[in-house]
């Protein structure tokens, strides 16, 4: 198993979707996608480590807290995510948690999907 304390507080994943569908006619499609994989306890350090990528701010690329968990501005997303994993029967004793998600870019395509991982 991964640990994932010692993983880089933001880090890229990169991949490619496709879609294929044969009825009523046949279509396909395929694109490359970027998610970003981030510490939530290391916010602040994952803003600091590209000036391309910021927390709760503006930028070329972002990141909102409220966008995931609590959904609340300002919202710490440790006890949010703590809660629905001790729901589910998991419990961390203080480990990490990380989220792997798209991030927001030029303000302009958001697709809020998370994927938490503890």
């Amino acid at each position: 198993m991964t640990n994932l304390t010692a993983q880089p507080a933001l880090s890229l994943w990169t991949g490619q979707t496709v879609h294929v569908r044969y009825t009523p006619f046949e279509r396909r499609f395929a694109y490359k996608l970027v998610l970003i994989d981030l510490d939530i306890d290391r916010l602040d350090e994952a803003a600091a480590s590209s000036a391309l990528f910021s927390v709760n701010a503006p930028g070329l690329f972002a990141f909102r807290t409220q966008d995931h968990g609590p959904k609340q501005a300002g919202a710490p997303l440790r006890p949010w995510a703590e809660a629905e994993l001790a729901k589910a029967g998991v419990s961390l004793d203080g480990g990490a948690i990380r989220l792997v998600t798209f991030p927001r870019h030029l303000f302009y395509k958001f697709a809020p999907l998370s994927l938490w991982y503890g």
